[in-house]
């Protein structure tokens, strides 16, 4: 009788092993999903940010147009920024202004505005972070 049990625990653990390699193969698994996923969102957090990036840029084009009206009174048809400072290092800013003839009232003379700026950081065909935001605005100044 004591050759039956011996053998019986033989067995048993070999089928823990079985149990073990399959646990050891689920575990695995679920952790390089895990790791899959933390990465995909990782990447959406980082395309939001350029996003949000883009977007400053834009804003800061149509800013510094409208100081070069307020400053110089001069609208430049179309010129491009190379941002060099802080979270907006890297970004093209191209700028674009028109002004329509003037409008007069009373003793006062206005002239309407149209400004553009498109921001782009990066090349479409190139880069994975490629972003691109435009902001237009119309003033009367």
């Amino acid at each position: 009788m004591r050759a039956a049990a011996g053998e019986g625990r033989r067995r048993q653990q070999g089928i823990a092993l079985a149990y073990a390699v399959f646990f050891i193969t689920i575990v695995a698994l679920a952790l390089a999903l895990m790791a899959r996923w933390f990465g995909a969102q990782t990447a959406i957090a980082s395309s939001g940010l350029q996003q949000a990036r883009a977007l400053a840029a834009a804003n800061a084009g149509i800013s510094w147009q409208l100081y070069q009206i307020r400053a110089t009174g001069n609208c430049p048809a179309s010129q491009t920024l190379t941002l060099t400072a802080g979270a907006l290092n890297g970004f093209a800013v191209t700028v674009g202004c028109s002004r329509s003839s003037a409008l007069v009232e009373g003793p006062d003379t206005f002239y309407l505005y149209t400004l553009s700026a498109r921001a782009q950081f990066g090349s479409y065909a190139n880069n994975p972070d490629y972003v691109s935001r435009q902001v237009d605005l119309t003033a009367t100044l």
